[in-house]
């Protein structure tokens, strides 16, 4: 029997979707969406307050779309009486998005073990680990995040952490659909804060840490936090896992009870009668780091294929996750072995010689523990090649600068994803942070960048390529330009290695 149409009403009503928020007529509905540009002839239209405009300054479109019914947020100050189908209007629409969703796509993560994970680092590795470990246990899982989504294949998520709510559970749907058991998600601070997770029952959920980010959108450090928290106290989840390595991790333990599972690196920490894993000893290898622990389910050790300190903390969460799911302790060390990483997270460019890393750090923190990290395995000089996003927290920057200055020997300051900035600005800003500004090699075009680096480098030398991770593309004003770091690297590494041998 095909799943779908077994988990979901044939043909959803408005009165079915709209059930305790307003009276509806019970017209068929054939698909929803609060994007005018996705509508369809038949589909509800969510027509909420956005940050410059409403959704009903796009009825125009909605009309000709041939849509059968428009809801709109209640704050309108104009309502037009020219349309010939229900309007109905709802009080707070936005925050009620991801429930009228979760409806018309027959709940998709009540047949799914959704794991929510939030923090400011780690998150994409951590959600990524999770499905590299549920494919070796020989589950299906989706991931959905930063990379984007997807069961089996990673396809481009549209540029958010966490996408909206219609499409959060359109994607649910998809993964339940395609037979995958469990759903590995990505939460960030903005998705719960706008409530676009609302409506998602989550099995799980995971901390990571909290740094300074996203202060451009928060009022201050503890108003992202306790964005963050809203997935452990607000959500119904059977399972609360929290490194307390941080402040912040500690804080929301000592609100999540008792029943909270605590893990950490630090093998000093007290688990004070909470289920726990703690590291012990981490050895480092070529690969990654060998880690001892000890559990509320039993002691052990497991191999960790990733290099930095992080990626064990990174590990020892999905490790815990695994064992409170009730997998073997043998068994989940051996799936944790054989992970590989993530797409542009601490991801080295094969190319023989010279070592050069690609990672999305891009907070002040991240760029501490990626260069620490590597710093393990530099037998030369370790250079960065790096750079600030535009139209985010400009307070970061000098503090990158900063950052990269105390832990590398070789700075290159170039463009990031300048957006409406001036990149040459952005780059003022981040020199502001420099004690020794003479020191560090500024190239704004960042392809030129990347390739001064690694045509001045040593063979010894190692490069850590940072920011964009993952990313295609470099954003200039509106525009998204075709750009890849590892592919930069790797053709022009290439280059190198052929000009070498002739």
């Amino acid at each position: 029997m095909n799943m779908a149409a077994e988990r979901r009403p044939a043909i959803p009503t408005l009165a079915d979707l709209l059930h305790g928020y307003a009276e509806a007529p019970a017209i068929p509905i054939h698909g929803i969406a609060s994007d005018s540009r996705q509508l369809e002839r038949g589909f509800l239209f969510l027509a909420c307050q956005g940050m410059s405009s409403h959704g009903l300054d796009y009825l125009d479109e909605a009309r000709a779309a041939g849509v059968s019914a428009v809801v709109y947020d209640a704050s309108a100050t104009k309502v037009p009486n020219d349309i010939d189908v229900p309007l109905i209007a709802i009080d707070n629409l936005g925050a009620k998005l991801g429930e009228i969703a979760n409806r018309f796509f027959g709940r998709p993560s009540d047949s799914l073990d959704v794991i929510g994970v939030t923090g400011t680092n780690g998150k994409t590795t951590v959600a990524w680990l999770i499905a590299e470990c549920s494919q070796f246990l020989g589950e299906r899982c989706g991931y959905l995040g930063t990379l984007g989504y997807g069961v089996d294949d990673i396809r481009n998520g549209g540029g958010m952490t966490t996408p909206a709510a219609v499409e959060l559970q359109r994607k649910l749907a998809e993964f339940v659909d395609q037979g995958a058991r469990f759903a590995a998600v990505e939460v960030s601070s903005h998705a719960l804060s706008q409530g676009r997770v609302d409506g998602v029952s989550f099995e799980a959920a995971l901390f990571t840490n909290l740094t300074r980010d996203h202060l451009d959108y928060h009022a201050d450090m503890q108003d992202y936090f306790e964005s963050k928290a809203r997935l452990f106290l607000d959500f119904d989840t059977n399972s609360r896992i929290v490194n307390i390595d941080s402040e912040f991790g500690a804080q929301l333990a000592a609100r999540c009870g008792q029943e909270v599972i605590v893990v950490s690196t630090n093998p000093d920490r007290a688990a004070n009668g909470r289920p726990f894993l703690f590291v012990r000893e981490v050895i480092a290898n070529a690969e990654g780091s060998d880690v001892v622990f000890s559990s509320s389910w039993g002691d052990g050790r497991v191999s960790v294929p990733l290099p930095g300190d992080f990626n064990v903390a990174n590990a020892t969460i999905v490790l815990a996750l695994m064992l409170r799911l009730g997998v073997a302790l043998g068994t989940a060390c051996d799936a944790l072995s054989q992970v590989k990483a993530p797409p542009g997270r601490m991801q080295r460019v094969l190319a023989e010689g010279l070592a050069v890393y690609v990672d999305y750090a891009h907070t002040p923190n991240a760029i501490d523990v990626v260069l620490s990290a590597l710093r393990g395995h530099c037998r030369g000089e370790l250079w960065c090649v790096f750079g600030c996003g535009g139209d985010r927290d400009a307070g970061k920057r000098p503090l990158m600068a900063s950052a990269v200055e105390a832990l590398a020997d070789r700075l290159v300051i170039t463009s990031d994803n300048p957006r409406n900035e001036d990149p040459l600005e952005i780059i003022d800003d981040v020199v502001s942070g420099l004690t020794r500004p003479e020191a560090a090699t500024v190239i704004e075009d960042r392809a030129a960048a990347i390739a001064w680096a690694i045509d001045n480098a040593s063979a010894t030398d190692t490069i850590l390529i940072a920011g964009k991770g993952h990313e295609l593309y470099q954003q200039v004003g509106t525009e998204r330009r075709p750009f890849s770091d590892y592919a930069v690297a790797e053709a022009i590494l290439a280059v190198d290695a052929k000009g070498s041998s002739q």
